[in-house]
């Protein structure tokens, strides 16, 4: 199973703690932000905006080449330094992308409270239901995508049904691609391409190379 975990960013030791159990029950763990390696990438610059900006595709893209998200939440004394929230886009990106959704700790929003939303105290509670739900039995319905002009409508379906993927995630894409809705028909195929980019982005084996 491809897996992608979500906390705090200070947390990145931690998470390579857990990715190594999961290599071991033979899940990929895709999230390459636990490397910890932003400053270093970024020399000693990792929240200038091109970095920030750096940032947010790779988690996007990590995010997308994941079946499951599993978030690691904080009860309200936890919290410490500075908080940004990236790790709750991450799982709202999951809910609508209909991925299998796992939280460990306290419920911190009123979406942790969905039926289809599983919360575990424990990593070793998680670890152990990993492989008892299978993804097609958390499937929610899918948001309704708004209207767009002809040119793109047609797009979105032929690409989603040449990927296997549905019309909705292709819209997600396109949105993390920072494209505009009513781009022009010409420029339809750069848009698609990078989309497409996204979407077959190849899971790496990051769990291995720690």
């Amino acid at each position: 199973m491809r897996i992608y975990l979500a906390s705090r960013y200070s947390r990145f030791p931690e998470m390579q703690q857990y990715a190594e159990d999961l290599a071991v029950l033979g899940h990929t763990v895709t999230s390459r932000w636990i490397l910890g390696d932003h400053d270093l990438r970024a020399h000693g610059q990792s929240e200038a905006p091109q970095y920030m900006a750096l940032w947010a595709r790779e988690d996007g893209e990590d995010l997308m080449a994941a079946e499951t998200v599993i978030s690691f939440t904080a009860g309200p004394q936890e919290s410490k330094g500075r908080v940004r929230g990236g790790r709750h886009v991450a799982f709202g990106m999951a809910l609508v992308l209909q991925k299998r959704c796992i939280i460990i700790s306290h419920r911190e929003h009123v979406f942790h409270w969905l039926p289809h939303v599983e919360r575990y105290d424990t990593w070793t509670a998680a670890l152990a239901a990993l492989g008892t739900h299978p993804l097609e039995q958390r499937r929610i319905q899918p948001v309704a995508v708004s209207d767009h002009e002809p040119t793109c409508v047609a797009a979105l379906t032929v690409m989603a049904a040449h990927l296997g993927v549905s019309r909705e995630q292709v819209h997600l894409a396109l949105t993390m691609s920072c494209i505009p809705p009513d781009a022009p028909a010409g420029e339809w195929s750069t848009v698609l391409e990078r989309a497409l980019s996204l979407l077959t982005h190849p899971v790496r084996g990051y769990a291995h190379a720690l």
